[in-house]
């Protein structure tokens, strides 16, 4: 494996263990949204969380993107 591909590869680790950690957030959040409308928590408190889920969503999709764009380098190097 070439210098280029190592630094792809390690790249490509980084993002996904990002990407693993980001999405158990979003799974969290959405149990606390869900609990919090249960509980009828005030507007804010839901609209805050309701924030939070389109950030981490916005993460999500992000580092699917890279991830896919490492793959396809690596697919296309060899």
């Amino acid at each position: 494996m070439n210098q280029p591909d190592s630094d792809i590869h390690e790249k490509l680790a980084e993002y996904q263990s990002i990407l693993a950690f980001v999405q158990s957030e979003l799974i969290a959040d959405r149990g606390k949204l869900a609990k919090a409308k249960k509980e009828n928590q005030p507007l804010e408190v839901i609209e805050m969380i309701q924030s939070d889920i389109e950030k981490l969503e916005q993460g999500v999709d992000r580092y699917q993107g890279w991830i896919s764009i490492l793959k396809n380098k690596l697919k296309n190097a060899s």
